[in-house]
């Protein structure tokens, strides 16, 4: 029993030094970045905004900056914005790309689990300025899982209506149903 709990122990802190190694190793790598970028031309209001919880674990990590594109300032994160559960895994994920489209976001449980992916395939003017309307029409998720990790649906929505082939599981991963679907509509 001794062995048993004291291997459990062990295990325990291995991971949350392994976690700690890693938030100390992506904290690096934001500043490192923040670092090459005060002397970029390209950008200015450059920030680096790191947070954390009580407990001294990371919470989020990003670099804001503004860019002038088309001769409009734009303002986003650059490179990815990345929250944290308070046990240390990643909870979300932006990527963007250099000139502040958003690329894709990844949504992750308490236990690193993907629950939910979407890809952003903006085809509209640049630059891309965020608002309500244009980051739904960009958006198009294509994943979600139940919390044991067992895909709940696939299917693309453009716009916010559902587009194309969608399947839908049980929580067993069993098929319930394939729906193909234009504009938002069921096609039978």
């Amino acid at each position: 029993m001794k062995t048993v709990l004291l291997l459990l122990v062990l295990v325990n802190s291995v991971n949350s030094f392994s976690q700690s190694c890693r938030h100390s190793q992506i904290e690096e790598k934001f500043r490192k970045r923040y670092e090459q970028l005060e002397t970029c031309p390209d950008y200015f209001n450059i920030s680096l905004h790191i947070g954390k919880y009580r407990s001294g674990k990371l919470y989020s990590v990003s670099i804001g900056v503004s860019r002038i594109v088309e001769e409009i300032k734009v303002s986003f994160f650059l490179d990815s914005l990345m929250h944290f559960h308070k046990n240390g895994h990643l909870k979300f994920i932006q990527a963007d790309d250099s000139i502040g489209t958003p690329k894709f976001t990844r949504m992750y449980d308490k236990h690193g689990k993907l629950t939910r992916e979407c890809k952003f395939n903006y085809t509209g003017v640049i630059p891309y300025i965020p608002t309500n309307k244009t980051s739904r029409e960009t958006l198009e998720c294509y994943k979600k899982t139940y919390k044991n990790g067992i895909l709940i649906s696939e299917g693309l929505t453009v716009g916010g209506k559902k587009e194309g082939l969608h399947i839908t599981y049980d929580k067993n991963g069993n098929e319930k149903s394939r729906i193909f679907y234009a504009n938002g509509k069921a096609i039978k």
